[in-house]
């Protein structure tokens, strides 16, 4: 026997837009008194992609994404160390490995840096 979709005080579309402004799954089952299993199921039955624990601590999903790009550009176009470049752009440098990997950068591989053109 199937069973009953959890019906929520809110639309979860106002769920789903808070989630991706920043707000964790246990900022929201707080806030609306919901259980975070009930949210995360509800965000999986629609399709949302939910983020690890500690995610984007409180960054909207725009913001990252923006961020990201900079850090990208920024390899692609200068030799400047990742290192540097992830403080620069305000993201970790996780976070740049997993997108760089998402976009398929080649890494330069340390002691690699290209040289800028003279």
């Amino acid at each position: 026997m199937a069973r009953a979709l959890k019906v929520f005080s809110v639309p979860v579309s106002t769920l789903i837009k808070e989630y991706n402004d920043g707000k964790s799954l246990s900022d929201l089952s707080r806030k609306y008194n919901e259980p975070t299993t009930t949210i995360r199921r509800a965000f999986q039955r629609a399709n949302v992609t939910i983020r690890r624990p500690g995610g984007y601590k409180g960054k909207s999903v725009e913001t990252i994404e923006k961020q990201v790009q900079e850090a990208l550009k920024l390899y692609r176009t200068t030799s400047m160390p990742v290192s540097d470049l992830v403080v620069k752009a305000g993201i970790s440098l996780s976070t740049f490995y997993i997108y760089a990997r998402m976009h398929n950068i080649e890494f330069r591989g340390q002691g690699k840096r290209q040289r800028d053109a003279k």
